[in-house]
């Protein structure tokens, strides 16, 4: 039995660690979120649906690295695991320097400096002692920046959640629609680009459910002058399963959250993306995935189709299983 830390923030990261707990049967697991980004809709949601729980919360806005170090030293684990490219994937890489601490989704490049997210990436996997990826692109990058000692490429986590609960996804609307979804800052931080985006969408003449994001939540309060055209229904952020759901029976996605994108891909569903760039460039070769700009997402509507072709890029739904067979080979 090993004991294992996961340290988690966001909702990205409860989504990886609900499908890696599929796999900690007979393990003594630890929990620490940072309430990076809390909202019960979009994190407390996988304590009830996943029986996920947490041992330890700290305040990511005061000196976390330090109290992390001291939940690790008081637990001596003899792993962690960090998720993503989070700045709190970023805290836990500093705070777990002692102790055998591996990342997960690790090697996942946009080739696009001028994100944060990109640098956090590459800040952790210099970091950390091990680096599972989720596709061989990723593998590829570490090689390439000469990382290949303990780097892995074992599919993707994601991939392995996702399949596990398809069957049991229905269809959440009967007539035709699209799924929306915006939260990143260059988006849904600009008045300008967001009413950009909704006014596209509502030229399109499609029904889109629009799950709102706190964070673009609170632009639309801000700006009440924000029309909604009558075939845009606002909806609160979705739980994970409902959010699946969503995306496997619309006519289409859009979004600019990768982990969405990524989910698309998985269930067969044409993505509009609207950003400059991608982590998951074999869901644009495949043809299910495009990038857009808001101008643009009118005719990308009306002309969207399905993918010319789909691989198994993420693994075979064993990935958590993988990983869990390499840690154990480390003891």
């Amino acid at each position: 039995m090993m004991k294992i830390v996961n340290i988690i923030g966001t909702r990205p990261q409860y989504i990886k660690l609900a499908a890696m707990n599929l796999y900690f049967d007979g393990h003594d697991v630890i929990n620490i979120e940072t309430n990076q980004h809390y909202d019960y809709n979009m994190s407390e949601e996988f304590v009830d649906d996943f029986g996920l729980f947490i041992d330890y919360k700290v305040d990511i806005d005061d000196n976390p690295i330090k109290h992390i170090r001291r939940i690790l030293i008081d637990e001596s684990p003899d792993v962690v695991l960090i998720y993503g490219d989070t700045y709190s994937a970023l805290i836990a890489s500093c705070a777990s320097r002692l102790y055998l601490c591996c990342h997960i989704e690790a090697g996942v490049r946009t080739k696009n400096r001028k994100m944060i997210e990109e640098s956090i990436r590459i800040a952790i996997d210099h970091a950390v002692d091990v680096r599972f990826c989720p596709t061989s692109d990723g593998l590829d990058n570490l090689n390439n920046e000469c990382k290949k000692v303990r780097s892995y490429n074992v599919g993707d986590i994601m991939y392995d959640l996702a399949k596990h609960w398809e069957p049991e996804l229905k269809r959440p609307v009967e007539e035709e629609y699209l799924f929306m979804t915006i939260h990143r800052a260059s988006n849904a931080d600009s008045f300008i680009r967001l009413e950009e985006i909704i006014r596209n969408v509502g030229n399109a003449g499609v029904k889109t459910i629009f799950a709102v994001h706190p964070r673009t939540k609170k632009t639309m309060d801000n700006y009440k002058s924000l029309y909604i055209p009558n075939n845009i229904q606002i909806i609160e952020p979705c739980r994970y399963l409902e959010s699946l759901a969503y995306i496997k029976y619309a006519k289409a996605v859009i979004t600019d959250s990768g982990g969405v994108e990524k989910e698309t891909y998985i269930l067969k569903t044409p993505g509009l993306i609207v950003r400059d760039s991608t982590p998951w460039p074999e869901t644009h070769d495949d043809g299910w995935n495009h990038l857009v700009k808001p101008i643009e997402l009118e005719y990308a509507i009306r002309h969207v189709s399905e993918g010319k072709e789909w691989h198994e890029h993420y693994g075979d739904g064993k990935s958590g299983q993988r990983i869990m067979e390499k840690i154990e080979c480390l003891q």
